[in-house]
């Protein structure tokens, strides 16, 4: 037993030292053991220790998140992937080349000046600009005097003489010389060399130049330039280049002008539809391809581009960088309009594996035939693999050049490379050739010559043989190797010129570190002494001054045609010049729109407006100022004035978008420029009249509203003088009536009106309405739709003496369903008022809110509108004075309570002051505060409604109704301001401050001032007094403490 566990502990000692042993050692332990006959049990347990450490990678399962990415996508839907794309260790950057305007040269080849000015420039010191003074280099011919002419300068000799013999005696001829000394010389034989014509050896000369180049360097100008600018004035105080100028002699007829309506086809910078792809991992290519069906595939993010719209289509396996990097890019260019698409208003994002209209509008732009169109998603996607492989081999495509004189140098750190933005020097010219793409980048500091040198070149290079295709080595990638077999630039490659700062977005994504500022968090600057203090987030909202509300006085409408001044359309009173204004109207021409044609508008229609149509008017008027003499008479200088023209585009609420672009297009450029009258272009909306609109025309104006088509048709009049009366067309239920106004009921089949009167309708609108029905009845428009047009006759009924055929086209009237007055005793001469109560601007202010129709000669029961409140900011609150009462409209928010956030917070303290406003405002005017109620947005009383003149229906009552119901209001409340106010600054026990939901109007910011005084020094161990004298951050400090931060 002892020997037995002798062998087991010295078996464990060698596992043990086996296992921290070197190498050697292990081995001789080994060897021992097998000597020793226990070498056998070691290799066992090695063997089991071995396997022990290797097994547990059986036991656990692989890893789920191979399933999620693309690869896992592809795998699930398709078990046969694509073939895996091998890149291989073939280099595919083009070799570096000196690009010149003789085409390719060598790179390694030293340059050479092409020309002797180079040689002759002056110093350094010399400005740039002087130096540019240089003209082109000419040849001048130097003349040949050693013509064939020549002989004929010199005059010949006359040879006749010498042909006469003479006789002489030489015996006669004396010798004058006398022989002094006698010397023997030898004679040297002399050689007979053949005579040569000179003349003739200079002509047969090739090595002499009978021309020479003419550099002119302009010192001569320059010279005389800086004596003339000596000789001014030193003391004239002007600068050194005005007196250059002034001293220069310029020859401006021998500028030649270029016209404006040229254009190149090399300027223009994109063509579209303008098709990127966005392909790679980890640093996406944005490349310009073929704009065509075929181009798109279910592996990659694209973007269209055209004028109007920004497709982003996004493949079912692209991955997630793709995705988001062409989502920022079509967002970039419908924000920043780049890439020359101005008229696009959103992105159009598409799903590569669903079909809608967008999709078909997409498909369309790449030529895919029709039979396609619900069938074809775009060819499959390559292999997981692909992307990077594409990413390394198109990366070594890319080249950059430095312009150096007349040259293109390659810039080899950047040679096969994705850029840096720190090869953009500002004072270069730089070309960059991404193969498909062409650019010719210019700094901000560049000079003119070597941006016009840069873009010559960069031209040439565009038309040029793409290197990068030479170069190309294939990638396993089928359809990026069949782009790159090609040795010239695919048609649809662009060539643009771009300045420092201006860069398009397909420009900036060739870089690896363009900086995108967009995403830089920056620190707060040290000079916005206000951004690195903590801001407190409550409100702090006083009430508004009341006294200056009342004070307030409505101002007329005025309408200002061309620094013009037309007041209501009629006359109006320039009270700087003491001058009276008469505006007469001379011609008025009216269109309405058919599809894209104008037609003329008949004579019986005018003034007549259709709420589905839009309408031209062209208005001719005439303004003249009515001066008077001091005695009283018309003064003999009046201002007759011109002829004047104004045109209106009225769109109704129901018109289509196509015929409101047509018209505003159609007036703005006419069909015919030459017959074109120029005028200022005013746009209506329907209901956004002014009196001006109302005083051009003949007699009323009438607007049509086409949900009513039926056989009773119930107009509502309003107006106070005859030239701007105005019908507009409500329903013809009781509940459009109102008592302040002229209705008149029409019954289109028996030809029977019928001209309503409410009771405190105003005894001036009473007799304009009158007028105004006399003027539609005389003759009937064919738009009020009546059958028998002789036979039409009106009766005038006050409210509460309708007679049964009334109550028959109305059925029986309830006089509460539109708040009736027939029994309140109101005062008839008050204009309602209505202000706009908001602290948007810091201080809680009461805004006024200026009508349209107003006349503050004549009472307006009604200027305002239903817009007028539902068109403001919401959350919004609005007060408005009826004299009799006085409410307080309440808007409404979207989203839910969680999305609210401050606004909300906001909201609660401009609602306590607005409440507070209100009761001082109606204190102040002798009034009651039992009179004083709060309605809310959609859930508004029938006294509320009528005090507007038409309350139609709108896409924001059901928003406003849903919010203000879960508020807790309820339809047709009508709570008092006092009972509002009470509610809202009462104390709350702690228990409800301290849980969530808070109570109804608690302000989350300043829980504090909910609390009773007894309840505030238990909680907060202070007073109110003194915690209001602490500091920000202690008070902030106490209530996180107990709570109620």
């Amino acid at each position: 037993m002892t020997c037995l566990a002798m062998k087991v502990f010295m078996s464990l000692c060698v596992i043990i030292f086996v296992l921290t042993a070197p190498s050697w050692a292990t081995l001789c332990l080994i060897f021992i053991f097998v000597v020793q006959g226990g070498g056998s049990r070691v290799t066992e347990r090695l063997g089991q220790l071995e396997t022990a450490s290797q097994g547990w990678k059986t036991r656990v399962g692989p890893q789920d998140a191979q399933q999620f990415t693309v690869a896992g996508k592809m795998s699930s839907d398709s078990p046969a992937l694509p073939p895996v794309p091998v890149l291989g260790m073939a280099s595919r950057k083009p070799t570096p080349i000196v690009f010149t305007n003789k085409g390719i040269a060598s790179a390694s080849v030293p340059s050479v000046p092409d020309s002797l000015a180079e040689l002759m420039k002056r110093s350094i010191s010399v400005p740039e600009g002087d130096e540019d003074e240089t003209s082109s280099p000419s040849a001048v011919k130097v003349p040949q005097p050693y013509d064939d002419d020549f002989a004929a300068f010199f005059p010949e000799t006359d040879l006749s003489r010498l042909t006469s013999d003479g006789d002489v005696d030489l015996d006669a001829i004396t010798i004058q010389s006398h022989e002094l000394l006698v010397q023997r010389r030898t004679v040297r034989v002399q050689r007979k060399y053949r005579s040569v014509n000179p003349i003739k050896a200079l002509q047969s000369r090739t090595d002499i130049k009978t021309e020479y180049i003419e550099v002119k360097s302009g010192v001569a100008d320059r010279e005389i330039r800086r004596m003339n600018i000596e000789k001014l004035p030193k003391n004239c105080g002007l600068a050194v280049e005005a007196l250059a100028a002034l001293a220069s002699k310029e020859d401006i007829t021998g500028v030649a002008l270029r016209k404006a309506g040229e254009g190149s086809p090399a300027t223009r910078q994109w063509t579209h539809p303008l098709l990127l792809r966005i392909k790679g991992r980890r640093h996406p290519l944005t490349s310009v391809i073929r704009p065509h069906y075929s181009s798109i595939n279910q592996g990659d993010s694209f973007v269209l581009v055209t004028q109007n719209q920004v497709f982003h289509w996004i493949g079912e396996f692209c991955n997630v960088i793709e995705k988001s990097r062409g989502a920022d890019i079509a967002q970039h260019i419908e924000t920043e309009k780049d890439l020359g698409c101005t008229g696009a208003t959103n992105v159009i994002t598409l799903d590569g594996s669903s079909f809608s209209e967008k999709h078909r509008q997409f498909w369309k732009l790449l030529s895919l035939p029709d039979d396609m169109m619900s069938t074809y998603n775009g060819e499959s996607a390559g292999h997981p693999g692909e992307d990077e492989v594409y990413e390394k081999a198109v990366s070594e495509t890319y080249m950059a050049y430095e312009l150096d004189d007349d040259k293109l140098l390659p810039v080899s750190e950047f040679w096969g490379r994705c850029p840096k933005i720190e090869v953009l020097d500002s004072s270069k010219v730089l070309v960059f050739d991404f193969t498909t793409e062409v650019y010719m980048w210019a700094g901000k500091n560049a000079d003119m010559s070597q941006r016009r040198k840069g873009t010559e070149l960069a031209q040439k290079l565009y038309r040029n043989v793409c290197e990068a295709h030479v170069a190309w080595k294939a990638t396993g990638i089928p359809w990026l190797d069949r782009e790159m077999e090609s040795k010239n630039r695919p048609e649809y490659s662009v060539f643009a010129r771009i300045t420092q700062h201006m860069e398009p977005i397909v420009f900036k994504e060739k870089f690896l570190d363009w900086p995108d500022f967009t995403k830089v968090i920056r620190s707060a600057s040290s000079k916005n002494v206000r951004s690195s203090k903590k801001v407190d987030g409550s409100v702090d909202a006083r009430p508004c001054d009341a006294q200056a509300m009342i004070a307030w006085a409505l101002p007329p409408p005025d309408l200002v045609l061309e620094g013009t001044h037309l007041g209501r359309g009629d006359t109006y009173y320039d009270p700087d010049r003491m001058l009276h204004y008469d505006v007469s109207t001379q011609e008025l021409l009216i269109w309405t729109m058919h599809g894209s044609n104008k037609v003329p508008l008949a004579h019986s229609s005018v003034g007549h407006f259709l709420d589905t149509e839009s309408y031209i008017i062209r208005w001719k008027y005439n303004v003249k100022a009515n001066a008077r003499e001091l005695s009283g008479l018309p003064s003999k200088h009046t201002d007759v004035g011109r002829d004047r023209l104004a045109y209106f585009v009225w769109h109704g609420t129901r018109a289509p978008v196509v015929e409101q672009g047509t018209a505003a297009l159609l007036t703005a450029c006419p069909e015919d420029p030459e017959d074109a009258e120029h005028g200022p272009i005013t746009t209506l909306r329907q209901g956004g009249d002014c009196p001006a609109f109302a005083a051009m025309f003949p007699g009323p104006i009438v607007f049509h509203n086409s949900a009513f088509a039926g056989s009773s048709r119930l107009f509502l009049i309003t107006g106070e003088e005859e030239g701007e009366v105005r019908l507009e067309e409500v329903e013809a239920a009781p509940r459009s009536l109102r008592s302040r106004a002229s209705l008149l009921l029409l019954d289109t089949v028996t030809s029977l009106c019928y001209l309503w009167h409410g009771a405190k309708c105003p005894t001036n609108n009473r007799k304009v309405a009158s007028s105004a029905v006399s003027y539609l009845t005389k003759s009937p428009a064919k738009e009020l739709r009546v059958i028998d047009v002789v036979n039409i006759s009106v009766t005038e009924i006050d409210e509460g003496e309708e007679p049964e055929d009334f109550f028959g086209g109305l059925g029986l009237i309830d006089r509460q369903i539109y708040s009736s007055l027939i029994d309140t005793v109101i005062t008839e001469d008050w204009t309602p008022r209505l202000f706009h109560l908001s602290s948007i601007y810091g201080e809680f202010t009461a805004s006024p809110v200026i009508p349209l129709r107003f006349n503050p000669n004549r009472v307006t029961p009604y200027p305002y509108s239903k817009e007028d409140l539902y068109s403001t900011s919401q959350p919004s609150l609005m007060l408005l004075d009826l004299d009799n009462s006085l409410y307080l409209w309440t808007g409404w928010m979207e989203g839910d309570l969680d999305s609210r956030g401050s606004v909300w917070g906001r909201h609660g303290a401009e609602r306590i002051a607005s409440l507070t406003t209100s009761l001082h405002y109606w204190d102040l005017r002798g009034k009651s505060p039992r009179d004083v109620h709060v309605v809310c947005a959609g859930l508004e009383p029938p006294q509320f409604k009528a005090a507007f003149a038409v309350w139609g229906s709108s896409p924001e009552d059901e928003v406003a109704r849903e919010f203000n119901i879960n508020e807790g209001h309820t339809e047709n409340e009508m709570k008092s301001v006092q009972d509002e106010l009470r509610g809202m600054t009462r104390t709350y026990p702690i228990s409800e401050l301290t849980a969530l939901p808070l109570p109804a109007g608690v302000d989350p910011t300043r829980l504090e001032e909910y609390l009773t005084d007894q309840d505030f020094e238990s909680l907060l161990a202070v007073s109110k007094e003194e915690f209001k004298e602490l500091p920000s951050w202690k008070q902030t400090n106490l209530k996180k403490k107990t709570g109620l931060f």
